[in-house]
């Protein structure tokens, strides 16, 4: 299956079921950052399938400085480099740095459930969202008053709502929103792209906030709200809805939100940003479920002119358009789509799970069963 750099379907890595199986439980593996040689590469081989050395071949090294390394040594490499293709959509040099990593985590199902149950302690959504919300002189919120047209939300709804805005993290010289935006898609088209971010908005929380109203352009202020911050599990307990921390709490009733999202998205994209199909590629995706610190909350990428690092789209993220497609498939049902992720996520033959968030957030994993392993998408 050739590889197409500009487009993202789901869960891209294949398992290579040929292979033999290795249960992890029983390697003895160093718990120090430090592995010896012959372990460099077992991880590639078992969690990296057969495409994805294709993918690394000679051919792929056409224009790398590493085409001078022995060709008889291209497939064995321990990762996965589609950094150096020379076609398509450049890559975020930010972004492969967080998956750059020496190492990644494996964890359990059974780890991963700890993990999400602990998400109930968090306060409600990352502190620079609640603050655009809730705070008058917030620099964001006052980013939006001038530029509306690079926040748009779609309408408010009994399941919530989500604004999109510039992902200032990608932004290097201008903190909040992008200058001259309709010429941006032409300007990055071969440059790195530009990037997005949809933040989901929960009811019954920020309904009487004035950033709220207009935001959203909801004008009619029912008094529904708290001036204190809650944590998930008090908001969960208030209110009886589930709190979306990320894409395993998403369920069946959030269809219609996640396709006026995609909607809203595309359509801001050309009229905002001067994006042209045909011309410039749009990716819209979630992250993995494990992913994000204390303060997690829902959100949803918009890149455009840009092409993801090897272990984020192997393993750190699933597209909006295959969220939509599982969660309103026959076989499906109802409920929330937290076995359906599980069972999407790329496992090693043992049944563990790989997890970037794991090995750079080690804190959060207290407690839970991890194995530490050469990263396999690691740079040279």
């Amino acid at each position: 299956m050739p590889v197409n750099p500009q487009s993202i379907t789901g869960w891209p890595l294949p398992l290579d079921i040929d292979a033999p199986s290795v249960n992890l439980r029983a390697c003895p593996v160093k718990p120090s950052n430090e592995f010896p040689r012959q372990w460099s590469s077992w991880e590639a081989e078992h969690i990296i399938g057969a495409e994805e050395k294709k993918r690394s071949s000679p051919i792929a090294y056409e224009h790398s400085p590493h085409r001078k390394r022995r060709e008889d040594k291209l497939f064995s490499l321990p990762h996965v480099d589609r950094t150096i293709l020379n076609r398509g959509p450049l890559f975020s040099k930010k972004s492969a740095a967080k998956y750059n990593m020496p190492q990644v985590g494996l964890v359990s199902e059974a780890g991963m459930e700890t993990r999400i149950a602990r998400y109930a302690n968090n306060p409600v959504l990352p502190n620079f969202i609640y603050s655009f919300l809730t705070e008058p002189s917030d620099p964001k919120f006052l980013a939006f008053r001038q530029h509306p047209e690079q926040f748009p939300a779609t309408p408010f709804t009994a399941q919530g709502g989500i604004v999109l805005m510039p992902n200032t993290r990608y932004i290097e010289k201008y903190p909040e929103v992008f200058p001259e935006p309709m010429d941006l898609s032409t300007r990055t088209r071969h440059s790195g792209g530009y990037a997005l971010v949809g933040y989901w908005v929960p009811p019954d929380l920020f309904e009487n906030r004035q950033a709220f109203q207009e935001v959203f352009k909801y004008r009619v202020n029912t008094g529904v709200g708290v001036d204190a911050r809650e944590s998930v599990g008090e908001y969960e307990k208030r209110t009886g809805r589930t709190f979306l921390v990320n894409p395993v709490d998403v369920q069946k009733e959030h269809v219609e939100l996640l396709k006026m999202f995609k909607e809203m998205s595309m359509r801001s994209i050309e009229k905002v940003y001067g994006y042209q199909p045909g011309k410039d590629t749009a990716q819209i995706y979630l992250h993995s479920p494990i992913y994000g610190d204390s303060t997690a909350g829902l959100h949803i990428h918009v890149r455009v002119n840009q092409r993801l690092p090897g272990g984020e789209a192997d393993a750190g993220s699933i597209t909006l358009d295959k969220m939509i497609d599982v969660l309103e498939g026959k076989k499906f049902g109802s409920g929330n789509i937290k076995s359906e992720l599980f069972g999407l996520m790329p496992k090693t033959h043992s049944g563990l799970m790989v997890s970037f968030n794991s090995a750079s957030n080690k804190k959060q994993f207290e407690g839970i069963p991890v194995v530490y392993v050469p990263n396999p998408w690691k740079q040279p």
